[in-house]
């Protein structure tokens, strides 16, 4: 039950910051849905740095995989307002505009996972290297059963 209560207080944490964030790009750029965008992209750059950092290398602890993935990342990004959106330029004509806010979405996303990704596994090589240096044991040397396996394993 503890780890349903702090999945919703990520899910708090990540809906309340994204009203924030969207709210301010939004108010800077009105021409364009750049609250969602910046949002989105930032969001799936923080999914890959999360991932990498828990799942992937184990430098986080796996306790942190549902708060920070589910609950926060969750609330904080938004495939539904994305969608809304571009219907909504669909509506008023603007095809070109709803297609390049769709595809750029995605594709930049993407780009952002796989640098918060390639992010995360620096910061868990780096962080081996200098537990090796302290004596530590290497964080990459952790068994694979400190983290549970993840729904993503696509490999």
């Amino acid at each position: 039950m503890g780890g349903v209560v702090l999945i919703g207080v990520g899910g708090f944490a990540g809906a309340i910051a994204r009203y924030l964030v969207d709210s301010e790009v939004s108010q800077r750029f009105a021409a364009f849905p750049w609250g969602t965008f910046v949002v989105n992209v930032s969001g799936s750059f923080m999914v890959g740095l999360v991932f990498a950092l828990i799942g992937d290398r184990a430098a986080l602890p796996a306790e942190l995989r549902g708060p920070l993935m589910i609950g926060f990342l969750g609330a904080y990004t938004t495939f539904s307002t994305l969608a809304l959106e571009s219907w909504r330029m669909i509506e008023d004509g603007a095809w070109l505009l709803a297609a390049l806010n769709l595809g750029a979405s995605v594709a930049i996303g993407m780009v952002a996972v796989v640098g918060g990704l390639a992010l995360g596994r620096a910061i868990s090589r780096d962080a081996g290297r200098w537990l090796d240096d302290a004596g530590e044991g290497r964080s990459d040397r952790l068994p694979r059963s400190v983290t549970p396996p993840l729904q993503f394993g696509y490999r």
